[in-house]
This record gives structure tokens, C-alpha cells and sequence, in this order.
């Protein structure tokens, strides 16, 4: 059950304290909106060192990338590979798929997952892909040497859909007071 009394601002607050008592180094929020990280930094002692949020090709957030580069605020990227086929079912085609992707990989003789991670990091993003084999997690990281081009950066840009994968809706938080996600960014 959610206390729709309880707001992640109020926690946020509360951690501050660890912060100025010199207990932690930096604090950071996920999936925190525009509006929501203007209330958390209205001390400008305490700022978000990071907000991580769902990230990638479909959902590039590049509003609230802006949003929090201009803050001081560095964006990471969780589900920067889109896992697609949700219960939602809102999208079946996987970013990895998309015919601009797979010749990117082909050009730059790397893989699509590193495509996509590549374009990210371009793009001031950290990254947190997951995976659990060995191969994909060596070939993820295989982005260094190479550069997309501004075409190529402008051309992945142009695959954002605003496509949200992880909603949590499935849990019924949607009705929160606090959802993030009822703005655009």
C-alpha cells in the first residue's frame, strides 16, 4: 500500500541531514521530474548529485537531460536498451532492431546495445545497462573508440516516440500525488 501522505520530497529532506552532518559525500533521486527536482533544489546548499531515469532511444528525456545538466544534476540512464514486450504492450520493437541502429553497428563494427550506449554517453548520459553474461557486458562497454557523428546523433534523436517502458502502474501508484510521470519531463 501506498501513504499518499508520503511524498519522496519529504525523504529527500530528511536525507539532507546525512548530507550536512557530513555522513554522506552526495545524494542523488530517481525518477524525479522537472517540478519535483525545482522543489528539492530550492536550497541551493543541497542538490541532487544525480537523478536517474528510464533513458533511451524511444524515451530520450532530452527536456529533462537539459533540465538537470542546467542544475548541476547529472542524468543516468536505467533501461537504456528499452527491454520491450512489457505487459503493457505498448511497443514490440526493440531500439536494437531499428534498421538506423543495426547499420550503425555494422558501420562501427560493435553491436547494437553499444550503439545505443554510445549515443547516451555522447549525449552527457551515464549509463547503467544490465545484463548477465559475460559477452554482453564486454561488448557494451566496447564504445570508446569511436564517435558517432553529429548526423548519426541527430538521426538517434529522431527515433524518440516519449514511449515509456517502466510506468510501475502495475502497482497502482499512478493515482500518487507524487507519480512523476503525469509531465512531460
Amino acid at each position: 500500500l501506498l501513504n499518499t501522505a508520503y511524498c519522496s520530497l519529504h525523504s529527500f529532506s530528511q536525507t539532507k541531514t546525512s548530507l550536512t552532518a557530513g555522513l554522506v559525500r552526495s545524494i542523488g533521486v530517481s525518477n524525479f521530474n522537472s517540478e519535483q527536482l525545482e522543489r528539492v533544489i530550492g536550497d541551493p546548499a543541497v542538490v541532487p548529485a544525480v537523478n536517474q531515469v528510464e533513458s533511451h532511444p524511444f524515451l530520450s528525456n532530452e527536456r529533462l537531460r537539459q533540465f538537470c545538466a542546467d542544475k548541476g544534476i547529472q542524468l543516468v540512464a536505467y533501461s537504456p536498451l528499452a527491454r520491450t514486450g512489457t505487459s503493457e504492450q505498448k511497443n514490440t520493437t526493440s531500439p536494437l532492431d531499428i534498421p538506423l541502429v543495426q547499420e550503425l553497428a555494422a558501420k562501427y563494427s560493435v553491436t547494437a546495445a553499444a550503439i545505443c550506449i554510445k549515443w547516451q554517453t555522447q549525449r552527457g548520459v551515464v549509463v547503467i545497462p544490465k545484463s548477465a553474461t559475460k559477452e554482453r557486458i564486454e561488448s557494451n562497454i566496447r564504445i570508446f573508440g569511436f564517435d558517432l557523428t553529429e548526423e548519426e546523433m541527430t538521426a538517434m534523436n529522431a527515433l524518440d516516440k516519449n514511449w515509456r517502458n517502466c510506468t510501475f502502474s502495475e502497482y497502482g501508484i499512478q493515482s500518487h500525488k507524487e507519480w512523476p510521470f503525469s509531465r512531460d519531463f
